[in-house]
């Protein structure tokens, strides 16, 4: 059930606009980052190519880059 409803919230992400420089930008870029590390059978990629673009530009960012804690998870 929580997949089911992470897919929806990730499908509507998808379509929307992210301004980067946005608190609430910045959270979802954070969010991402925490399922690539912790939750690594959760492909959250998979058929959303602009989330994962933008979700890319943004962890480029020195900010982002600086920052990245190591891999762990599920």
């Amino acid at each position: 059930m929580e997949r089911v409803r992470a897919n929806r919230i990730l499908d509507a992400l998808e379509l929307a606009a992210h301004d980067p420089h946005s608190v609430e930008a910045i959270s979802l870029a954070c969010g991402l980052g925490y399922c690539d590390r912790r939750h690594t059978v959760f492909a959250w990629r998979e058929g959303r190519q602009a989330l994962t673009l933008w979700y890319e530009s943004m962890i480029a960012r020195p900010a982002f880059a600086e920052t990245v804690p190591p891999v762990s998870g599920i």
